[in-house]
């Protein structure tokens, strides 16, 4: 794969793959946050599906299909709030690691 077959959208242009995504961030990082739940994840990216405004959420898709995603946050330390905007969940597929998909998202 190169990373001109790495096209990166908002969520906006994607709301049905939210599901996808809880999914991904639930076997990756929710053993770190057993106090969130997939409806409360859920809600927080319906939150991001407007461009332009933070927080939002990036998908980073290969020939149609989301294989990453990234999203911009207001902080993710309540110590260093002025830290602002932070990137954070940045998720690939395993399949897909290593290919550039993570650094197309970055770069965004």
């Amino acid at each position: 794969m190169t990373t001109d077959e790495i096209s990166i959208d908002h969520l906006g242009a994607f709301p049905e793959i939210i599901p996808t995504l809880v999914a991904w961030l639930i076997a990756e990082w929710g053993h770190l946050f057993p106090h969130i739940t997939p409806q409360m994840l859920v809600s927080s990216y319906q939150q991001r599906i407007v461009p332009g405004r933070i927080p939002q959420t990036f998908v980073a898709l290969v020939a149609d299909e989301v294989v990453g995603t990234a999203s911009l946050v207001a902080h993710d330390l309540d110590a260093r709030s002025e830290l602002s905007p932070w990137l954070a969940a940045v998720y690939v597929r395993p399949d897909r690691r290593g290919k550039g998909v993570g650094s197309a998202l970055v770069v965004r």
